[in-house]
């Protein structure tokens, strides 16, 4: 698989536990979803004070227990299938940063419902089994509108798609491209650093953030599909804007409390550069 279709850093990474290199931000900021469940009320059903999200959970401690062990999970699964996706051009650069890609999985996990993340591990598990790797497969699927003439050559290689999940994915797709829009108009500054939103920026050496996105979905099952696009229709019922969660879980990572401290960050940079 071509580099430039992976999870590539434009800024120099940083080391997570240092505080004094806070100001690097990551630029493929590639999938963001669903509200952190810290201060969740622990009542039944829960209810997080952020967002007004319901959860199916009885204890905020319990669920936060159970999401991070499944997250380590899903992390060390994918960064296994991560080492073996082959680049054309020779390895990739990111396949050679655990703690960037650590950052940038976990930053989507924790946003997702213990029920999206039983179920993403599952697919993860099966497909172990089934001797595939979702991350090849991923970035295969992505090729279909940037490079259209090299995938024609490697598609019969790619299992064919469940009956059903096309549309789950473009409703999905839909609703996570606007949102990114959303946030370009709220954070500019930090939105500039990361992939373009649409797929109409697509090239060869471009991926858009919705054909990343929906060359991810393709690797998920109807099932996981099914439940993350609930998940993302509660949030919407609340106005809630997930990609706005797993943005802020990105920049938390990099030593910034808020999104806004980061967006007035990169534009001081900027003006520092002129």
């Amino acid at each position: 698989m071509d580099e430039r279709y992976s999870e590539i850093i434009k800024s120099k990474p940083v080391e997570i536990s240092d505080p004094e290199k806070r100001t690097s931000l990551i630029s493929d900021i590639d999938s963001r979803s669903d509200c952190l469940l810290s201060d969740m009320n622990g009542s039944i059903p829960g209810k997080c004070s952020r967002c007004s999200m319901i959860y199916e959970r009885y204890d905020s401690h319990e669920v936060e227990e159970e999401k991070e062990s499944l997250i380590k999970k899903i992390l060390t699964l994918e960064w296994a299938m991560f080492q073996l996706v082959e680049n054309e051009d020779g390895r990739a650069i990111c396949q050679d940063s655990p703690d960037v890609f650590k950052v940038m999985r976990s930053s989507q996990a924790k946003s997702w419902t213990v029920a999206v993340l039983r179920s993403y591990l599952e697919d993860l598990e099966m497909a172990k089994r089934e001797s595939r790797n979702l991350l090849s497969e991923k970035y295969a699927r992505m090729m279909q509108y940037t490079r259209p003439t090299r995938y024609a050559e490697i598609a019969w290689k790619l299992p064919e798609l469940e009956q059903g999940v096309n549309s789950l994915i473009e409703r999905l797709v839909g609703i996570m491209v606007r949102w990114e829009q959303e946030l370009e108009t709220k954070y500019p500054n930090v939105l500039r650093e990361g992939r373009p939103i649409t797929s109409a920026d697509d090239s060869p050496w471009v991926t858009s953030f919705e054909t990343y996105m929906r060359g991810e979905l393709m690797t998920y099952s109807k099932k996981t599909l099914t439940l993350y696009l609930n998940d993302v229709l509660e949030q919407e019922k609340y106005g809630k804007n997930g990609a706005e969660t797993i943005l802020l879980n990105t920049v938390r990572q990099y030593g910034f409390e808020t999104l806004q401290e980061a967006n007035e960050k990169i534009e001081q940079e900027k003006e520092q550069d002129i």
